[in-house]
């Protein structure tokens, strides 16, 4: 089924008689399959002239002209005299900087890597992260700490609840800080603050582990609603996915989430084991703790989209009680994002 589906696919792209014809069929399929008008693609020229049934020269010249037209552009990473570069279609360097100071290289979607790139990563110490168009991570290549057995050793070791509860302290103190970011600030908007403020100077004292979770629910409470005060919200609904801003904020923390495991990996951590989250089979307890404090610029910056019309109620549709996202709103999710890290 997998074979006939693979050869219906490619029977489709070369369907066409013309070069460029073969082309955008195939470049159509592949942003259906990313969701986004920015993907990679998993072959070099010859494997793709190949794949396309066409003579490499000709597709080299026809891709040229897509780019000379604006219909395409492409970019290229390279390394030379110890730096990493990556240049657009018409060879500009959009972006440099010397191997030495690089920690990881995360690439989004499909890629092909040469041994190159792997012998420069281990030279140079910096990880390449592969990841999904979800920014999920799937391999890591390169540098790592695999081998750091005492930080593994003291993590396995750590039974106390103080981390876990300045997690949530520091959570909350960015969520008060989100607040006074907003410039028109009502009453009701500066008696959330206070109240926020309130809430970060309890968690300064001992507490156990469901004092700590209390306090984190009544910050929630607060916060959400004054946040999103600028739209009609019925409040946050984790994974339910009952309105845009739900769903919104779902995929900007899935990204945070993905983002911060591969730093976490790359460290040598077992990011299945939290020190504030329990631990449950599969769920990576650790992330879920270290990306705590960080949730309130997803919040910030969905709100800030909201405000300028980049996240909107009609860039959705319901289905089935649920909000889903339209294909071409992920290239403005992905923008936000961009601004995020």
């Amino acid at each position: 089924i997998i074979l006939s589906s693979v050869l219906s696919r490619r029977i489709l792209h070369t369907s066409s008689k013309s070069i460029r014809g073969r082309l955008l069929a195939y470049f159509s399929d592949q942003a259906k399959l990313s969701g986004s008008y920015k993907f990679t693609i998993p072959f070099n020229r010859q494997q793709l002239a190949d794949y396309l049934n066409v003579d490499r020269s000709a597709m080299s010249n026809e891709l040229s002209k897509m780019k000379n037209d604006g219909i395409i552009e492409i970019d290229k990473i390279s390394f030379s005299n110890d730096n990493t570069v990556i240049k657009d279609s018409s060879g500009k360097i959009k972006f440099q900087a010397t191997c030495y100071r690089i920690f990881m290289i995360c690439v989004v979607g499909n890629v092909s890597i040469t041994s190159g790139v792997i012998q420069r990563s281990k030279k140079f110490g910096f990880s390449i992260c592969l990841m999904s168009t979800t920014f999920k991570v799937y391999e890591i290549i390169g540098a790592r700490m695999e081998g750091n057995t005492l930080l593994r050793k003291h993590q396995y070791e750590y039974q106390d609840n103080y981390i876990g509860q300045k997690i949530e302290q520091n959570k909350i103190s960015n969520q008060m800080n989100a607040l006074r970011c907003i410039r028109s600030k009502s009453e009701y908007l500066k008696e959330g603050i206070e109240l926020l403020d309130n809430i970060t100077a309890k968690l300064n004292e001992d507490m156990s582990y469901l004092e700590v979770m209390g306090l984190e629910g009544n910050a929630a409470k607060v916060y959400f609603p004054r946040m999103f005060d600028n739209v009609k919200w019925s409040g946050r609904k984790p994974r339910i996915k009952s309105d845009y801003i739900n769903v919104t904020l779902d995929i900007g923390y899935t990204m945070l989430f993905n983002m911060v495991d591969a730093i976490l990996q790359v460290y040598g951590f077992d990011t299945y084991y939290g020190v504030f989250h329990r631990c449950f089979y599969m769920r990576k307890s650790l992330v879920c703790d270290i990306m705590e404090p960080m949730r309130p610029i997803i919040d910030y910056e969905i709100r800030k989209a909201a405000n300028l019309g980049q996240c909107k109620i009609d860039d959705f549709e319901q289905f089935d009680q649920r909000c889903i996202i339209i294909g071409s709103f992920i290239c403005g999710i992905l923008n936000i994002v961009h601004i995020l890290f």
